[in-house]
């Protein structure tokens, strides 16, 4: 293709691009005109809610903050629906831990957290101190975190949440792993697995599959870490999952390293 071409397709290209950017906005901001005229009540706040999680990667995408999420808050504070704010704090507050915003994730979901027990929602609360668990486990505050989850634990264990027992218990799991607890982060990890494999979460037991190998590992149990990461990496390559896979091959590569079968770690590290 000749120069002229080139140029001529960059110009198609940057035009489509723009014209498929503006037809996005007016799509959202249309969507939310036309939610801003129903009548102010918790269904709209509900919507809202619904809405800035569906429209989450347009904001993400040009770095703003998402008006859906901020306008539900709003009216549930306005309408005193404390359930609806508890649901936009843990919203915003995911949100930031994805961007890697730890302190600030902390503070809406310890938000969410007293909305839903101002709520008396038992099921809110269960899931906001798991999401306060987790902020606190990235910045290493394994303590508070430890104490979330263990409330989240008990909780969810009253009301049959398995969804929640999973991840707390996995999360308790974690922290001990990361304070080399390694028996008892093998029992908990143990435990999840067997919710996980009950619930046919494939994902959920890639991930406990491979925490169980880095807890053997830990123990310099080696062979027995290698026999679980294949056994992770099988899963995630069984549900295309490439994140999961790349995590599988750089531990199998320093399991292999330290076996000093050097070799065989860099053919997984190479993946």
């Amino acid at each position: 293709m000749s120069i002229k071409g080139v140029c001529f397709l960059c110009l198609f290209l940057i035009g489509a691009c723009s014209g498929a950017l503006a037809q996005d906005s007016l799509r959202v901001y249309g969507l939310l005109d036309s939610v801003r005229r129903l009548p102010p009540d918790t269904a709209k706040a509900s919507l809202l809610i619904n809405l800035g999680r569906y429209n989450a990667r347009y904001f993400d995408a040009h770095k703003i903050e998402n008006p859906f999420w901020q306008e539900a808050l709003s009216l549930s504070q306005q309408l005193k629906f404390q359930k609806g704010a508890s649901l936009v704090y843990n919203e915003i507050g995911t949100s930031k831990r994805n961007k890697s915003l730890y302190i600030i994730a902390e503070d809406f979901h310890e938000k969410a957290l007293k909305a839903a027990e101002e709520a008396n929602d038992t099921f809110l609360i269960i899931f906001s101190l798991n999401n306060a668990g987790v902020d606190c486990r990235r910045q290493d505050k394994l303590q508070k975190g430890f104490d979330y989850h263990v409330r989240a634990l008990n909780l969810a264990e009253k009301v049959n949440d398995i969804r929640n027992i999973c991840v707390a218990t996995n999360s308790i799991g974690n922290i001990q792993l990361t304070t080399e607890k390694y028996d008892d982060a093998i029992t908990h990890f143990n435990h999840a697995l067997a919710l996980e494999e009950k619930s046919n979460n494939d994902l959920g037991v890639a991930i406990n599959l491979g925490n169980l190998g880095y807890a053997y590992q830990g123990q310099n149990k080696l062979d027995l870490a290698i026999q679980y990461y294949k056994r992770s990496l099988a899963i995630n390559q069984e549900i295309g999952r490439p994140i999961g896979m790349a995590i599988c091959y750089n531990a199998l590569g320093a399991a292999y390293k330290e076996k000093k079968e050097y070799g065989t770690a860099m053919y997984y590290l190479q993946k």
